[in-house]
């Protein structure tokens, strides 16, 4: 009985985004800073797949002293959409035969208003989560990725971290 309630205990302590999750995902969880420090994303489970939300901004403001919004995306009727919150990491599927790797994944990058499509991400030796996908693009069949992929690795963060910088 005592093992039940401690169980209990313990999983209403865990953070929402760990309760559920496959063993598979549990090094990728959790908050993570790009390659240029500028923005932190909370990786978490939706549903099956794995999913990253904009969880911190170096500036939250703009130079007009407003919070700062998707300005650069390629659909003029998104640009209003606020940055803190925004899902940039969507439909990631874990890798039946290759542990740790979650693929056919979407990347948004707000910087530049691009997506990237037929992503994959892992936690590296080092520690760093590898992010790889190739530009999407509008072609005659629909979202199409161009030839040349990019490369980008994250470093675990914890928002204390981040907010004594």
């Amino acid at each position: 009985m005592l093992n039940v309630i401690l169980l209990a205990g313990a999983l209403a302590l865990a953070p929402a985004g760990l309760q559920g999750a496959p063993e598979e995902a549990a090094d990728l969880l959790g908050l993570w800073l790009n390659d240029n420090g500028e923005v932190a994303v909370e990786l978490e489970m939706c549903g099956d797949q794995l999913c990253g939300r904009v969880a911190w901004l170096s500036d939250e403001l703009d130079v007009n002293g407003q919070e700062r919004v998707d300005s650069k995306n390629r659909a003029a009727d998104l640009r209003a959409r606020e940055l803190k919150g925004l899902t940039v990491l969507s439909e990631f599927a874990s890798s039946e035969g290759d542990v740790g790797v979650w693929k056919k994944g979407m990347l948004y990058d707000p910087s530049s208003g691009a997506t990237f499509i037929h992503c994959t991400l892992r936690v590296e030796d080092d520690g760093r989560l590898r992010i790889r996908g190739f530009e999407g693009h509008m072609g005659s069949r629909g979202l199409v990725a161009s030839r040349f992929g990019k490369t980008t690795r994250w470093t675990r963060a914890t928002l204390a971290q981040l907010t004594a910088q």
